[in-house]
């Protein structure tokens, strides 16, 4: 029983540990002080060195501190630069969720999401991608914001294209994993965009449960992420056809039906670039 309770003490420790880290009220100045500190470690990674080279970046914006939503993002930039053996490959994860111990990642809030849209819109060429993946619940023109224990107001969709703003003119290609999402398409479309989202405007996504490692959406992404040298128009429909065998399999309705934009000045990228 000595040695048990050995071990024990540091378990203990470490769940008070993330218990206080996702208790700290989100305005505590030195909650602010290590957000700053790591969204400086994030926008310290992004360069953009060879001009020989296609370069890639991401954003990944995890909106829901539990991990399916973090893990949608961080997996997804794994397999894209995995998949970019002949480009250069940069990323930025912001993330609401706060239970890592030393945290890794910076939180979500307008500031975080508009600087790490400036710093890849600063380093990215004309011909280069970048891509912004969201995940979270999410309802009709909305999605859900959490930091921690602390609900945030929703991310509404003409405020979350004011956050990507400073992509500019940059090709870019944004994923929203949530329900509803396909509600975001009418402000996040543009010509040198692709929007592809996990659900039609009017139908739920699956898999978003407290314990799950990923949404059906996101898992069937990675599914399709994990196959090199593949178009987005390719990726796309693998995606689509992978959510469509796990609803008819869980017995999931309405299905989700997720859904792509492609704007006229990417009609040549979604068919042709590989990844």
């Amino acid at each position: 029983m000595i040695g048990f309770k050995r071990h024990l003490r540091p378990a203990i420790g470490l769940v008070l540990l993330v218990l206080i880290a996702c208790a700290v009220p989100i305005q505590d100045p030195r909650f602010q002080q290590r957000q700053s500190e790591l969204l400086g470690q994030e926008l310290g990674q992004v360069g953009g060195e060879s001009a020989a080279v296609r370069r890639i970046y991401f954003l990944g914006i995890a909106l829901f501190p539990e991990s399916w939503s973090e893990n949608d993002v961080t997996e997804a930039a794994s397999l894209l630069q995995n998949g970019a053996r002949s480009s250069e490959f940069h990323s930025i994860i912001l993330s609401n969720n706060l239970t890592s111990i030393p945290e890794r990642y910076p939180a979500v809030d307008e500031q975080s999401v508009e600087r790490a849209a400036a710093s890849l819109a600063a380093h990215a060429r004309p011909d280069d991608i970048i891509f912004v993946y969201l995940s979270s619940h999410g309802s009709r023109g909305a999605l859900v914001r959490k930091v921690g224990i602390f609900n945030q107001e929703p991310l509404r969709s003409a405020e979350s294209q004011k956050w990507l703003t400073p992509l500019g003119e940059r090709k870019t290609v944004i994923i929203v994993s949530a329900c509803y999402s396909g509600s975001l398409i009418g402000s996040l479309h543009a010509a040198n965009r692709i929007v592809m989202t996990a659900s039609r405007s009017d139908r739920q996504s699956f898999g978003c449960r407290a314990n799950a490692r990923h949404t059906d959406f996101g898992e069937a992404l990675l599914e399709s992420l994990a196959v090199p040298n593949q178009s987005l128009a390719a990726i796309f429909a693998k995606t689509k056809e992978n959510v469509a065998v796990r609803e008819q399999r869980d017995h999931l309705s309405p299905p989700s039906e997720p859904q792509v934009f492609v704007g006229d000045e990417m009609a040549r990228v979604f068919e042709e670039a590989s990844f």
